[in-house]
Parts: C-alpha cells; sequence; structure tokens
C-alpha cells in the first residue's frame, strides 16, 4: 500500500489526538493502531481504513489520494514546521487553539509553514514570526522556531503561558529546583516577571531561528 500511515499521523496530529485517542474513535486497538502508523502493518483492511477515515471525517478514498500525492510530490506532507502566529511586544498573536498537550492546533493556519531544518530532528516543532523589535537582538521578521520537549536551562529563550498569556522572555531561573520562574524581557527598562510555577501551564524552548528575507503573510 502506499505511504498512508504517514497521511493518518499527520492528519491525527494536525486535530491533536494522541494514538490512544485516534484508536478509539477508530474502534480498533491501540497496538493495532501503533503498528499502522510506524509501517508495521503490511496489508491494512480496507474495513480498518474506512474506520480510521470514519474517525477523521474523510473517506478511504480521500486518504488514498492523499497518499500518493505525497509519493508523487516526494514526501511533501508533513515535512513542514507550522507557522502558528506572530510575536508582538513579547507576547505570541495567534487564532490557533492548543490541545490538551500543551500543542498548537494546526490543520489551518493562515501564516503556512516553512520547510524543515534537516539538523532538527525533534516532534511537534511549530515556529512563530517576529514582528516588531522588541526581541531584539533577533531582527525583525524573523522566524521562532519552538521545540516543545527539549529540556529548559537557565538563560534559554522560551514561550511561557501565564494564566492563559503567551509570552517569550529569557528564563532566569532553575526548572527543576526553583518554586518560580523568573522571566526576563528583552527590555533592560522593564523588571523581571516572576512567576509561581503553578500560574506557569507550560514552558516551550525556542531552539532556533532564521532570518527571512521574503515578505511574510499579513500580521493583521
Amino acid at each position: 500500500m502506499l505511504q498512508i500511515e504517514k497521511i493518518i499521523r499527520e492528519e491525527r496530529k494536525k486535530r491533536g489526538w494522541t494514538q490512544y485517542q485516534m484508536a478509539k474513535k477508530a474502534k480498533i486497538s491501540v497496538g493495532y493502531f501503533n503498528r499502522i502508523e510506524n509501517a508495521q502493518e503490511d496489508n491494512i483492511s480496507l474495513e480498518v481504513l474506512a474506520s480510521i477515515a470514519a474517525a477523521l471525517s474523510m473517506t478511504p478514498s480521500q486518504l488514498l489520494t492523499m497518499a500518493a500525492k505525497y509519493e508523487q510530490e516526494g514526501g511533501a506532507v508533513g515535512d513542514n514546521w507550522p507557522i502558528v502566529g506572530y510575536v508582538n511586544a513579547g507576547k505570541l498573536k495567534s487564532e490557533i487553539e492548543w490541545n490538551e498537550k500543551n500543542l498548537p492546533m494546526v490543520g489551518h493556519s493562515k501564516f503556512g509553514s516553512i520547510a524543515k531544518a534537516p539538523d532538527v530532528i525533534d516532534e511537534d516543532v511549530y515556529c512563530v514570526i517576529v514582528a516588531d523589535d522588541s526581541m531584539a537582538p533577533i531582527k525583525k521578521n524573523s522566524l521562532l522556531i519552538i521545540s516543545p520537549y527539549r529540556p529548559l536551562d537557565n538563560a534559554d529563550l522560551v514561550v511561557a503561558d501565564v494564566n492563559g498569556n503567551f509570552l517569550f522572555r529569557e528564563m532566569r531561573s532553575n526548572p527543576e529546583q526553583d518554586s518560580f520562574f523568573i522571566l526576563q524581557t528583552f527590555s533592560k527598562h522593564q523588571d523581571p516577571l516572576i512567576v509561581p510555577k503553578n500560574e506557569v501551564k507550560f514552558l516551550h524552548k525556542v531552539c532556533g531561528h532564521l532570518v527571512l528575507n521574503v515578505f511574510l503573510p499579513s500580521q493583521r
């Protein structure tokens, strides 16, 4: 069969579902679904494919068509990082919803996507556009590359969900030992934000940035 497992995985992740949730919706065992996604099942029955497609609100023919297109285009599906919004005055501006794993649900981002960098192998990476000069020395129109799973260290640049506000700050604290986070702004004239850990839903590490020499989508 075509590399349909890549399409299934991509469509599942777009919806923010775990393998367990997807298997439950498709009414198959999670072990069997795991084998399907990892290309360990050579013969997927049409009945199972129909169950998976129905769970995704799709048809088997749609999945097969997408898989054929994937092969024709040399693996275009799933080989991009989504751009989920932009940073203005140190805050993330985005219409994207976040799932229970604190990951952006990126099925229909108006900002599009960008090809993955080959040296970054992290899963669930997403990007944001720097829309102003508030993050100097990072330049305006840079693209921040964010990894949800990388370990955090003192002085890392992070995106922090603080009571529903998505802030870009330098972390000036020990994430393993301290009972609070010290989040430093980029301006030397502003005091750092000291936040108890229980008020921070997540911290995702900014693992790099790219300076783009193209016109970016409208941030309005």
